[in-house]
């Protein structure tokens, strides 16, 4: 889980940061961030079940702010 919230974080973080590295059009960069979140979200809601309730309800509102 905590790999997938790091990419995450990670593509958004290319995405919005002031210095775009690489030459990457902004285009592709926003899709590749949608899905590396559209993974991660789906990999935390099949997965919840398996995570503490605490852990789970952390994991769900720091994929909300993302």
């Amino acid at each position: 889980m905590y790999g997938k919230i790091a990419k995450s974080k990670s593509s958004a973080a290319d995405l919005v940061g002031i210095f775009q590295q690489g030459s990457q059009p902004l285009t592709e960069k926003k899709k590749r961030t949608a899905e590396i979140y559209n993974d991660m979200s789906a990999y935390f809601y099949q997965n919840r079940i398996f995570l503490p309730n605490d852990a789970a309800d952390k994991a769900e509102t720091l994929i909300g702010t993302l």
